[in-house]
């Protein structure tokens, strides 16, 4: 296929080294003109200063406090309050698994666990690089770059990011749990679920399809000519220094990988991870998937064009917006006021979701080992928590 690139201008400074004391005081100078005078809406990096003993004790009380209610063993918390720099917590147990090594042992705020779906912004953080870079459009039709699925016309990238492919949801066949217990080929699974046909056509409705992430992990592994877990490595996470993550199935786990539920009580029924594969197959912990969604909004792994593609909304061939719009993998959400931007995860024996504010910086990420759990009740408490002590901008 021909390398269609686009070229986009960088401006890129270049600061000659600080030899003297008068000259980092005029840096110390300089940065603090530039603070008073920049955007106010632009997020700034996680401070060092760290968030007051009492404060931490307050929010430690909060997860021991509510545990209960979300319905899992355990919990893990990153939260970047603004002013402060991040604190991280858990609370509950890391196994409640008779037969388990880790039976009666605390979670940790850096242990491990499945993140489902928050992986898929990851995916399609890897299809808008390729877009950028010539390598594929966002409205190719893949039926002409994947002719071996049997794809109909205008099945687009950016439809399967957005879900208004018209493909049918793998996870809705109710066999699917059952199933789940044995291996399949991604292929397999795809031809599977276009033998089903249209859901509707292609752009006039919105339908969360994991499936669509399958034909997404396919497309991306026969442009780079790699599995998916090292283009994901390659691309994201090791030149983003995000060393939790892996995608189970590809790779080894890093870390204590804690054990998943389903109801609260023993581990989770026997799964193959190529049931969640490109839709869903990312382990890690909470503090990396904070500095994901501010690296991914605030940095430089898209380009300007291609963050603000992924930021917006949604738009039907009719114009309108889907009512509960699931964008490109990433999603917006309204919580104590705020907008914020990320997306949740569910998947065999782990829920969890984590969300940026891109205004300030702001991120709540929360992760429990139970698939039956509910975090969304905790997640909104520490969201009002975190609107109470951020520290004004004037304040920093």
């Amino acid at each position: 296929m021909a390398r269609r690139r686009r070229t986009e201008e960088r401006a890129e400074g270049n600061w000659a080294p600080m030899r003297s004391v008068v000259g980092w005081w005029l840096l110390l100078c300089a940065a603090a003109f530039y603070a008073a005078c920049a955007d106010d809406s632009a997020p700034e990096p996680t401070p060092e200063v760290p968030l007051p003993q009492e404060l931490q004790q307050e929010v430690q009380a909060l997860l021991d406090t509510n545990l209960r209610a979300t319905r899992a063993p355990g919990v893990t918390v990153a939260i970047d309050v603004p002013g402060w720099a991040r604190w991280e917590g858990a609370a509950g147990s890391a196994s409640r698994a008779r037969s388990s090594p880790m039976l009666g042992e605390a979670v940790e705020p850096r242990d491990v666990m499945r993140i489902g779906s928050m992986a898929k912004g990851m995916v399609s953080a890897v299809v808008l690089q390729l877009a950028h870079e010539g390598r594929l459009r966002l409205d190719d039709d893949v039926a002409e770059l994947l002719p071996e699925l049997g794809l109909w016309p205008g099945v687009t990238p950016e439809r399967l990011m957005r879900h208004t492919s018209g493909l049918y949801n793998y996870t809705d066949d109710p066999t699917f749990i059952t199933r789940a217990r044995e291996a399949i080929d991604p292929v397999a699974l795809v031809i599977e679920d276009v033998a089903r046909g249209p859901q509707y056509p292609p752009g006039e409705a919105q339908l969360y399809s994991n499936t669509g992430y399958y034909v997404l992990g396919l497309l991306v592994t026969h442009l780079e000519a790699q599995p998916l877990a090292e283009v994901l490595r390659t691309r994201l996470w090791d030149p983003l220094g995000l060393e939790s993550f892996v995608l189970e199935g590809e790779e080894q786990v890093r870390g204590r990988f804690v054990d998943g539920h389903l109801g609260g009580a023993g581990a989770t029924l026997p799964f193959s991870t190529t049931w969640s594969w490109a839709a869903g197959a990312g382990v890690g912990n909470a503090a990396d998937l904070c500095d994901w969604a501010r690296l991914l909004v605030a940095g430089d792994v898209l380009s300007p064009h291609y963050r603000e593609r992924l930021m917006d909304d949604t738009r039907l061939l009719d114009g309108t917006r889907p009512e509960d719009d699931e964008g490109m993998g990433m999603r917006w959400r309204e919580v104590a006021g705020r907008r914020v931007f990320g997306h949740t995860g569910s998947t065999m024996g782990f829920r969890g979701e984590f969300f940026f504010d891109p205004a300030d910086g702001a991120c709540v990420a929360l992760l429990t080992n139970d698939f039956l759990a509910s975090p969304r009740p905790m997640a909104d408490l520490l969201w009002a928590w975190l609107d109470e002590h951020a520290l004004p901008r004037s304040a920093r």
